[in-house]
């Protein structure tokens, strides 16, 4: 049987807000260990392009199905945390597009510490 939107406007229950914005928390907090990485050693290299590109496109999918499905303001707020996870990466990966571009030609040199 059909469910509609007016079966959905169950109140919010604060643990699985808390799990999700602990799960953006940490979804987001992936990410920058690459980008440091990256950024020290002027190199995107053992790196996939491929990996990047299909996350992206995962989680704009992502976004897109929670934006598009509903848009009241309190389905939005009650899918915020994962929102927020969702784009968050993506911008984190935008930055990792922009790294793979700024040291396309450059060669990884061992840099003391590196392991």
């Amino acid at each position: 049987m059909f469910s509609g939107p007016s079966e959905d406007n169950k109140p919010m229950t604060l643990g699985p807000q808390i799990v999700g914005y602990l799960s953006a928390f940490l979804y987001l907090g992936a990410r920058i260990p690459q980008i440091i990485q990256n950024h020290k050693r002027r190199s995107v290299e053992g790196l996939s392009l491929l990996f990047f590109l299909l996350s992206t496109l995962g989680n704009i999918t992502y976004a897109g199905q929670i934006l598009f499905y509903r848009s009241d303001s309190q389905y939005i707020l009650l899918n915020l945390s994962w929102l927020l996870g969702s784009i968050g990466t993506i911008l984190e990966d935008i930055f990792i597009f922009l790294q793979f571009y700024m040291y396309k030609d450059s060669k990884h040199e061992a840099v003391a510490g590196d392991a």
